[in-house]
């Protein structure tokens, strides 16, 4: 299960093929493993196969209805619909699940914000941060901080962020890592259209510009 996504010896990139040899034949063997249907429900939604993801994802849960990783990809999914009530549902549910988890804590600490519940933004966030510094995190931070008008205190945030993106030394590493799905913020109190617009952020330039852009904003 760990090799899954790895290339296989002597190979730069793993094939999708091999991905896809692989898990059937893993699901034929352990067809009771919960993580065996999560691998899949990520492997559809990298293919764009939203509803069969989601099915997949059910499916780990009713096997293992605590496997926080398969919440945090449904809440991941809901969020891309427009779906925020189920989106802070299914990230509620995942920090319950698991409570240590950052992910988890940074997904609920954004839903949050988009909610105007701006503490309890803070909260999430904050405890997601220390346990696992991430660059999305510090993004965020100066985000929730910034609607919040304490803008010396977004700058903290912001800076680190723009320090983290042009580490050379970091753009490998999981701090870096990871498919954004970074919303347009509220324009005004109340808004709940604006932040259904969205954007994919993948690459390492991408996330530089908006690290960058954060900075620029609470420098200003």
């Amino acid at each position: 299960k760990s090799r899954l996504f790895k290339p296989q010896p002597g190979d730069k990139f793993s094939f999708p093929e091999t991905q896809d040899a692989m898990l059937h034949y893993l699901r034929e063997q352990l067809p009771e493993d919960a993580v065996l249907d999560l691998l899949q429900a990520y492997r559809y939604w990298d293919q764009g196969q939203a509803d069969d993801a989601r099915k997949a994802a059910l499916a780990a849960l009713k096997k293992q209805p605590d496997l926080g990783a398969a919440q945090i990809l449904i809440s991941h999914m809901d969020l891309t619909a427009g779906d925020l009530e189920s989106a802070g549902k299914w990230s509620a549910d995942a920090v319950k699940s698991e409570p240590d988890n950052s992910l988890a804590l940074n997904n609920l600490g954004f839903l949050r914000l988009l909610l105007e519940d701006f503490d309890g933004a803070y909260s999430q966030l904050d405890r997601g941060y220390r346990l696992s510094p991430s660059l999305l995190t510090a993004v965020v931070m100066s985000d929730c901080l910034r609607l919040q008008g304490k803008y010396a205190d977004a700058l903290i945030y912001s800076r680190n962020a723009r320090d983290i993106s042009m580490d050379e030394s970091l753009k490998e590493t999981r701090i870096a890592a990871g498919e954004w799905v970074y919303n347009f913020l509220p324009v005004k109190k109340g808004d709940r259209v604006t932040w259904k617009s969205f954007i994919y952020v993948t690459t390492l330039k991408r996330k530089q510009a908006l690290s960058h852009f954060a900075f620029a904003l609470d420098s200003a």
